[in-house]
């Protein structure tokens, strides 16, 4: 009874969906029976979307990737059942985390709106915004336990851990490598200034995916149950291979982020997080794995006879893409300055940019011809206006700010301490990182929701089992 119904419900959200998309006749047989099936096993939804988003690339099924529609199909279910059966009691941790994007959502149309921009311009922005926060919302009602919560984090562990794999076999010269790639995602380029891309469609997207990874990792090491041999000799596995690939990718902002990271924890764990993680020992085991996949990659290198990606000639100021940042950075200010309000997008911001050149007489420099920032927090404030940018700082803050406090209160459970920890590195990493490059939460780094998600799924759990754990004291 309980399976047909969710079967029933599988079939409405597809045709819904799919006639709010227009996606095709198709999408009314298609879609219902691969949603009913993963409503049968949550999992399985959760997997596809993990799947989708590190495999699949710009692969799309009826115009969109598969991701979407189990972001959008997953979020109305579990929002109905959470309603109807819990009366919505999980809802208020989630919207939290919903509530400041949702008002930068609102600020970007408002902004097209009276600027006159074609929906059509903003349109799959808005399903992208949309898509993100409906995975925020089904990851954190689905993952409702610790061991949930352990099942989803070990699988993104282990299929990263192959996308992993396929950059290192990239990096050593196996074209078959590229070539699933290839088939993958739909994009013909290699390679991008020597780096590997694994099975991700740009090499900074590969960056943020590992750099997010290796956090997770070095977090849940540090309160790995020492009885379970097998599950550390996995999280030992999968940091090495990570780290090599986080390496060989050659993001210098992605690696000197996870750097940066440790030692700011280093210096302040102790006031953040209230208890010394750090200890001298901690520390040189870390910088020496650091160090041992560093010689590693050169070794491997070496004996290969290839070029190192982060040769001389890739320091800053020989770098040509460091040096053509500079004069696009001002651009931005000028578009920012003269437009405080945002200018909605990247079209808009095209025509700016194209009005800034020829009346301010500003240096092309050497890649003139592309606009982009390369700093998230920059695009978010030309694209949202000071408004949007204030909210996006303080929701990182948040972000930051939740992490630290449920540490604090994981006293109970060493993995979920560890979840916390490890999303703690990542923020302080990730913000560094995204300095240097456009994409980031608004503009399509899809995965930084997934964390979202199982950083609010924890909130939860830690929420109910300190209640336990407490009452049970007392």
């Amino acid at each position: 009874m309980r399976s047909g119904l969710k079967i029933l419900v599988a079939v409405v959200v597809g045709y819904i969906f799919g006639r709010f998309i227009s996606l095709g006749p198709y999408i009314f047989w298609m879609l219902p029976i691969i949603l009913g099936i993963s409503f049968l096993f949550p999992i399985i939804g959760v997997i596809g979307w993990i799947i989708s988003e590190i495999f699949l690339g710009n692969y799309q099924i009826f115009g969109a990737n598969p991701r979407t529609f189990i972001a959008f199909a997953f979020a109305f279910y579990f929002l109905i059942r959470e309603l109807i059966i819990h009366k919505g009691k999980n809802l208020k941790a989630i919207s939290g985390f919903i509530k400041i994007p949702l008002i930068i959502l609102m600020v970007g149309i408002m902004i097209n709106i009276f600027l006159n921009t074609p929906f059509t311009n903003y349109f799959r922005w808005i399903v992208t915004f949309l898509s993100n926060i409906s995975t925020v919302i089904f990851l954190g009602l689905f993952i409702k336990d610790e061991k949930i919560l352990k099942k989803v984090v070990n699988i993104f562990i282990f299929i990263l851990g192959i996308n992993a794999l396929v950059g290192i076999f990239q990096y050593i010269g196996i074209e078959q490598a590229y070539t699933i790639r290839q088939y993958l995602t739909k994009v013909e380029i290699y390679a991008h200034q020597g780096r590997v891309l694994g099975l991700s469609r740009t090499c900074i997207e590969y960056a943020y995916v590992l750099q997010l990874g290796f956090a997770l990792l070095l977090g849940l090491l540090f309160w790995q149950d020492k009885k379970r041999r097998i599950e550390r000799i996995f999280l030992y596995i999968s940091i090495w291979i990570i780290g090599i690939a986080l390496i060989l990718n050659g993001t210098r902002s992605a690696i000197g982020g996870i750097v940066l990271s440790i030692l700011f924890y280093t210096f302040f764990d102790k006031k953040l997080l209230g208890e010394k993680i750090y200890t001298p020992k901690r520390i040189f085991a870390i910088f020496f794995v650091i160090l041992v996949l560093g010689f590693s990659t050169f070794s491997i290198l070496k004996m290969l006879g290839l070029e190192y990606i982060l040769s001389p000639r890739q320091i800053l100021l020989k770098d040509p893409s460091a040096i053509g940042r500079i004069p696009r950075v001002k651009l931005a200010l000028n578009v920012f300055i003269h437009h405080p309000l945002g200018v909605g997008g990247w079209n808009n911001y095209v025509e700016k940019i194209n009005f800034y050149w020829k009346n301010l007489g500003i240096s092309r420099g050497i890649y003139w011809n592309e606009f982009s920032v390369h700093n998230h927090f920059l695009r978010t404030f030309v694209y949202y206006g000071i408004v949007g940018g204030i909210l996006f700082i303080l929701y990182i803050l948040k972000l930051l700010k939740t992490c630290i406090v449920n540490y604090k209160n994981a006293a109970f459970s060493n993995y979920l301490k560890g979840v916390f920890l490890g999303g703690a590195i990542f923020i302080v990493a990730y913000c560094f990182n995204i300095f240097f490059h456009n994409a980031g939460p608004l503009a399509g780094d899809n995965l930084f929701w997934f964390w979202v998600g199982i950083i609010v799924s924890g909130i939860n759990i830690v929420k109910n089992k300190k209640y336990i754990y407490e009452r049970s004291n007392n």
